[in-house]
């Protein structure tokens, strides 16, 4: 039908349903409370999203939180680049989206067990051979529905992991107090994404539920701050990446820290030095 309807539905499907149903993929990727919905998330819709079929929990359940963020077997840790540079976000991105269907079966394979690693590249390549098979019978279709989702979708999973872990302490890379933010209050947007502002707390608690991670950020909130956690209020964590590309950081810390650092604004340019160093976890 051309471009234009491709190009529209595509805009759509990103702004309608992007960041929820990725939110949703990841909590139930976290926690299932049906098997039958969660393979029909993973095996129907996530294609639609440009997610490879039943491969989202290899690289965010067995490879970042196992890994954490840390060098080098997280492929998709922050840690070598300066996160105030679009240009090495740029360069962040492009690995992801050039060479993770390499690098995370060589990290499965490596570090989880040789079936796993053999398992996910089976589920990759013949998931790429699929999208290429269906091209040569409905190039439209594929273009727009598979193929520009994989591109858009990786570039928006890739903006939001750089920016959740843009203030990472290179003093205790490996604490998860240290390694994310939390954004709080109305413009978090949290009622829309599945309490994903609370970043730290489900790092800490990876298998606590969704409804239940506010409170558990209210009741130790004390514990947060004295730990060195930075918090936001009034705006989401793709903001907060977009404020720090802009050269806005002046505005964030006037506008949105809630905090006891007197030298926050220091504080969080020391956090976005490249760290080409990592505490392993094995």
């Amino acid at each position: 039908m051309g471009y234009l309807p491709g190009a529209l539905y595509l805009a759509f499907m990103i702004a309608a349903f992007m960041g929820r149903f990725t939110l949703l993929l990841h909590y139930t990727t976290h926690i299932s409370s049906s098997p039958t919905i969660t393979w029909y998330i993973s095996w129907i819709i996530c294609p639609f999203f440009g997610l490879p079929c039943d491969t989202y929990r290899y690289h965010h359940l067995y490879m970042h939180h196992v890994e954490n963020n840390q060098i080098p077997w997280d492929t998709t840790t922050t840690n070598p680049y300066q996160r105030d540079n679009f240009l090495h976000f740029i360069v962040y991105w492009l690995r992801h989206l050039l060479f993770v269907s390499f690098e995370l079966p060589y990290r499965t394979f490596m570090r989880r067990t040789a079936k796993d690693g053999i398992v996910l590249s089976m589920l990759l390549y013949s998931y790429y051979y699929f999208v290429y098979w269906l091209y040569g019978i409905f190039p439209q279709f594929t273009f727009w529905c598979l193929f520009m989702p994989y591109v858009t979708t990786s570039f928006l999973f890739m903006f939001g992991n750089f920016s959740q872990h843009m203030f990472v302490n290179p003093d205790s890379p490996d604490c998860n107090y240290n390694l994310a933010y939390i954004c709080i209050g109305e413009g978090a947007n949290n009622d829309k994404i599945f309490n994903d502002g609370y970043h730290i707390v489900h790092h800490e608690h990876s298998k606590l539920h969704w409804t239940k991670m506010a409170d558990e950020f209210g009741d130790n909130w004390e514990e947060f701050l004295e730990k060195g956690a930075i918090v936001f209020r009034g705006i989401d964590n793709m903001m907060v990446g977009i404020m720090i590309f802009t050269g806005q950081i002046e505005k964030l810390v006037k506008n949105h820290y809630v905090g006891l650092d007197e030298n926050i604004l220091e504080t969080l340019k020391h956090r976005m030095k490249p760290i080409h160093e990592s505490k392993p976890t094995f």
